[in-house]
């Protein structure tokens, strides 16, 4: 018996996840370092309060890299297709064995 893997619509946005949530997370953690560098250079700027966003993006790049394993666990569907042993042999039992 030969099983085959196939992916979901599911388990594809799984994969799309293991990729585009660490790197919005990466995205959103220079936002905030350039935020800081910009507020070290000029105190009185204060350039880190306008960060929310950033800390969001961080938040979800975190859900999205965490969510991803169990999407794609879920998101496969396993197919079985009869190999030259099974198809031959009476009942489906390999005759040599």
């Amino acid at each position: 018996m030969i099983i085959k893997q196939r992916w979901t619509l599911f388990g594809y946005l799984g994969i799309v996840f293991v990729f585009a949530g660490p790197a919005l997370a990466g995205y959103g953690y220079l936002q905030i370092a350039d935020a800081v560098s910009a507020t070290l250079t000029n105190p009185y700027s204060a350039q880190y309060l306008n960060v929310r966003t950033s800390y969001w993006m961080i938040g979800a790049g975190g859900i999205m890299s965490l969510a991803s394993l169990p999407m794609m666990l879920i998101g496969r569907s396993l197919e079985t297709e009869p190999d030259e042993f099974t198809t031959h042999a009476p009942g489906g039992r390999d005759p040599n064995f």
